[in-house]
């Protein structure tokens, strides 16, 4: 079973996310903050990440860092999901090193589809 880390400081989000997936046969588990994420990250191993970018005190950039700077999880997949659709914040994400960028509010068959994609290995 694949397990998935969702990240996003809007609990309704983080509850569509783990029905929907779940109910795909993924494991989910959610963080609502950062600093739990990164605490989370450390301690264990997640085939893909689901990462908001704009969450209180730290932001899913800053996670996607720490992601890439630690040798157990570097090469997790990430896909940001966020509200933000400037072109510089889609390309920071890509350039530290996600694998996609979707926008909010987003079609959760996209996603699921995009998640799909990237353990079948077309992303």
């Amino acid at each position: 079973m694949k397990k998935i880390l969702a990240v996003d400081d809007t609990d309704i989000i983080l509850e569509l996310i783990k029905q929907h997936l779940e109910k795909d046969g993924y494991e989910v588990h959610t963080s609502n903050t950062a600093d739990k994420a990164m605490q989370m990250i450390l301690d264990d191993d997640y085939d893909l990440v689901l990462l908001d970018i704009v969450m209180p005190e730290k932001s899913g950039i800053d996670v996607l860092k720490f992601i890439r700077k630690n040798d157990r999880n570097k090469a997790t997949p990430v896909i940001m999901l966020s509200a933000r659709e400037d072109m510089n914040s889609i390309r920071e994400c890509l350039v530290n090193g996600a694998i996609d960028y979707m926008t909010k509010p987003f079609n959760i068959v996209s996603v699921k589809q995009r998640i799909a994609d990237v353990f079948n290995g077309a992303l």
